[in-house]
């Protein structure tokens, strides 16, 4: 049980990380968007990653307070 609290609090660090990094990325790329620099209106795949993973750690969150933190 410790070792799923400690696994907990490091997905969190993560997702916070990559919540703040597809903040950035977002807003950089409706800045683009806004000045239609080129080929700027498909969001770059950098940020797609960054909302891949976000996902995964979410489930991964999930899973372990289901099967470990939650009763």
């Amino acid at each position: 049980m410790a070792q799923a609290r400690l696994l907990m609090q490091l997905l969190q660090s993560e997702l916070d990380e990559l919540e703040q990094l597809i903040e950035v990325a977002e807003t950089r790329w409706l800045q683009r968007c806004a000045r239609r620099d080129g080929e700027f209106h498909r969001p770059p795949d950098s940020l797609q990653r960054f909302r891949d993973r976000l996902a995964e750690v979410q489930k991964l969150m999930e899973n372990l307070r289901t099967r470990f933190l939650d009763g």
